[in-house]
């Protein structure tokens, strides 16, 4: 959760004015702000690009929006936060982005926009050769791709992911190498809001995990709208990782749900393993520590909750919350701790909608 004052955060239990600030800077190097008369901003975990954006631009006569917007190279950003009257506003990165699609409304001259954070930029500059890194802490390679396609990023590296092995090539894909370096290292790569590469360990809950917010139903209730939902599709309680082949010269790891009381615990449902193979882990130890944060991945589906709720731009993909969901006649009503997986804050309202899941650890048996 990014930090706020005490006087952000108690404003956002009250009646409060939102206010948005949208800037443009083409290649040019000149800032525009831009009007608009909807959006909203979707931060999520569902794909490399963490932060998207959707806006419907307000058409300003004598100003071509539209050719701004369209210009190759531009950048965007998005600040949201609170007006408090007087002049005095608190206001909180919301992404640093460029522009994905956008079309212009002949009639009206309004400006539909999609933006998508820079990754997409990483996906754009391939390389060009076929790239083979020396042996290296695995945040370290990372952020020598980084850099190379996006000149004057930030890199905050907040864990090693321990150390990848030379001798594998990727031919063009850079986003593809950042992606298998930090998954085999358990590690979360992207942008932040205020468009700084992270490298961190994967969010899991632990027993010092700080709770950041809590969203209830009942009195003093900040849940608008709440839905639970517990997925039978994929019940993975076994990971097994394998060499991809003879050059990775350890055996397959396994691990396992050893927890009987479990809901998913293998003997209740049987065994039902999940393969993952990559040519990045290059020992046994490397492929167990994979396997084990894989399988609290996997095992975080075990419960979803959607919640409409009132929003603060605050909250971060990963951050650790609380739902409770009060008793009813028909509904005994729940209480846990889960993991933002995403949300997407409406910029005008301040509305939010969030998708959060569990992630307690849960007990594992290892074997090779």
């Amino acid at each position: 959760m990014r930090i706020t004052t005490s006087r952000f955060k108690e404003a956002l239990n009250a009646s409060q004015k939102r206010k948005t600030i949208l800037t443009c800077t083409p290649p040019s190097g000149d800032t525009f702000e831009l009007k608009f008369k909807s959006g909203s901003v979707t931060a999520s975990n569902a794909s490399n690009s963490r932060w998207t954006a959707q806006l419907e631009l307000t058409a300003v006569p004598g100003f071509d929006t539209y050719s701004l917007v369209s210009t190759p190279g531009a950048v965007f950003t998005i600040e949201h936060g609170i007006n408090f009257g007087g002049g005095e506003e608190e206001l909180l990165p919301m992404g640093v982005y460029e522009a994905s699609s956008g079309a212009v409304n002949l009639g009206n001259g309004k400006v539909s926009l999609a933006l998508v954070d820079q990754w997409q930029r990483i996906d754009r500059c391939r390389f060009l050769a076929p790239y083979s890194p020396a042996t290296g802490l695995r945040s370290s390679l990372i952020a020598t791709v980084v850099a190379a396609a996006v000149p004057g990023v930030t890199v905050s590296a907040q864990a090693t992911g321990g150390t990848a092995t030379a001798g594998l090539t990727w031919e063009r894909d850079r986003g593809q190498f950042i992606s298998d370096i930090a998954r085999d290292g358990s590690l979360d790569a992207a942008f932040d809001g205020a468009g700084v590469f992270v490298v961190r360990t994967e969010p899991i809950i632990e027993p010092t995990t700080a709770i950041v917010a809590t969203f209830k139903s009942g009195p003093s209730a900040n849940i608008i709208t709440a839905t639970r939902e517990r997925p039978f599709d994929r019940l993975y309680n076994t990971v097994v990782v394998i060499p991809v082949d003879e050059t990775q010269t350890w055996p397959r790891q396994v691990v396992t749900l050893s927890d009987p009381n479990h809901p998913r615990y293998s003997g209740k449902i049987g065994v039902v393993p999940y393969f993952y193979a990559s040519p990045t882990l290059s020992t046994a130890s490397a492929a167990m520590s994979a396997a084990i944060t894989i399988l609290q991945r996997v095992l975080g589906t075990t419960e979803t909750v959607r919640l409409g709720a009132i929003g603060s731009p605050a909250l971060e993909v990963g951050d650790a919350v609380v739902v409770v969901k009060s008793a009813t006649q028909t509904d005994p009503g729940f209480s846990a701790i889960h993991l933002i997986d995403g949300y997407t804050l409406d910029l005008v309202s301040g509305a939010m909608e969030l998708d959060t899941r569990s992630s307690s650890i849960a007990e594992v048996e290892e074997s090779a």
